[in-house]
């Protein structure tokens, strides 16, 4: 329940994230949870008595992009922590936890515009790495643990809305073009 709506409660203060959590343990069904938590915190601001919806599918929003998020990817870092990878049209790339939605050290940041396109993939070592493209036409390639820039980026003429990576293959597709840079990675 936390979780649906713990995107909307960072913004508000206590008595009304008491009300928001009322209201999506009402949605959910769970109304013994709704008349614990009205219990808890009487000087809420609203009251939620009844809701009727459908009941919701577990997810968690994942906030932090100053604008749209184009691209998502999952992975893991070297510890087998699984994660979402995000590139968005503020010019990041983002980490998270996928458990818990912290972000993983600070956004990955060297692009002209926004980000089009991420994918994970390895070097020969194994160590995880991130591959993403963006609207100014580079190509990148991050260590997913930490985030330091591995090769020189890739310029293509045009912007790059796909990748992918395989073995020390990337494929990038940029306008009319589908390229594969071989070697591409170290």
């Amino acid at each position: 329940m936390y979780r649906q709506s713990a995107h909307l409660l960072a913004r508000l203060d206590r008595p009304m994230r008491a009300s928001q959590l009322e209201l999506t343990a009402h949605r959910l069904g769970c109304s013994s949870l709704a008349v614990r938590i009205a219990g808890a915190a009487p000087d809420r601001p609203w009251h939620t008595r009844w809701s009727h919806g459908q009941g919701a599918v577990a997810h968690q929003v994942l906030t932090g992009h100053e604008g749209p998020v184009n691209a998502v990817a999952a992975g893991a870092l070297p510890d087998g922590t699984p994660v979402v990878i995000s590139g968005g049209a503020d010019g990041t790339v983002r980490v998270w936890r996928t458990a818990g939605g912290t972000p993983v050290g600070e956004p990955l940041r060297g692009y002209g515009g926004g980000v089009l396109a991420v994918a994970t993939g390895a070097l020969p070592d194994g160590t995880p790495v991130i591959i993403s493209g963006g609207a100014d036409g580079t190509v990148q390639v991050w260590r997913l643990a930490g985030g330091t820039l591995l090769v020189p980026p890739l310029n293509l003429a045009e912007s790059v809305h796909a990748v992918a990576v395989h073995g020390n293959v990337i494929i990038t597709a940029a306008g009319a073009d589908i390229a594969v840079h071989q070697p591409a990675l170290p």
